[in-house]
């Protein structure tokens, strides 16, 4: 009896641990879900090409922290937003997921002036874990966005080549940061049937969240 006993708890246990290493970040099957973007270091730049064939940028360098509106004059870009990501790890290692981020802001005025800005960024990504603690997030993909102004012709929409370089950092199972670089750079755009392109470099960007 105390054989099955112990034998059966041998059991149990091996059971119980399973699950665990197999959420792991990195392991095949694991879900992970983070806010990104929450604060970052950015040089961008934004080109319109006008109707007299002039040329019209703006160009921006800061800090931002945590939620940003729309209509926020001090960014330049729409990548500059704070989103959501969500990823899972197909095999060991290899991620495929995206983000999505949406923002509003209303301006006072006579009509008022409503702000809204959409992001999807689907992307693949593979991992290395140096440490149960520390590893390295590589990811790309593309980022479409489209901003609308009511009332307003102010509509644009643009398609970006997205890459990130991030650093994992896990305190805690199943919890940590993402920090690191990246960079956004506009394949095709346009404003009010206009040509519009957008850079945007993140020195460095940070984010939370964890995985399960």
């Amino acid at each position: 009896m105390r054989k099955w006993i112990t034998t059966s708890a041998a059991l149990l246990a091996m059971l119980w641990a399973a699950p665990a290493a197999a959420q792991e970040f990195g392991t095949q099957g694991t879900p992970a879900l983070f806010a990104e973007r929450l604060f970052g270091a950015y040089i961008s730049k934004a080109e319109i090409d006008l109707p007299n064939g002039n040329e019209a940028e703006a160009n921006y360098s800061g800090i931002g922290l945590g939620f940003r509106p729309a209509g926020d004059p001090d960014f330049a870009t729409p990548y500059e937003m704070a989103r959501v990501g969500f990823d899972y790890f197909v095999i060991d290692s290899l991620s495929v997921g995206g983000a999505l981020g949406y923002a509003t802001a209303q301006e006072s005025g006579d009509p008022d002036t409503e702000i809204s800005r959409f992001l999807i960024a689907p992307r693949v990504g593979y991992v290395w874990m140096f440490s149960e603690v520390v590893g390295f997030w590589l990811r790309g993909g593309f980022t479409y966005h489209s901003t609308n102004t009511d009332p307003g012709d102010g509509e644009e929409d643009a398609l970006a080549l997205t890459g990130e370089g991030m650093f994992v950092i896990s305190p805690t199972p199943h919890f940590g940061f993402i920090v690191g670089p990246t960079f956004d750079f506009s394949l095709t755009g346009e404003v009010n049937n206009q040509d519009l392109r957008y850079r945007s470099f993140g020195i460095v960007n940070a984010g939370v969240g964890g995985w399960f």
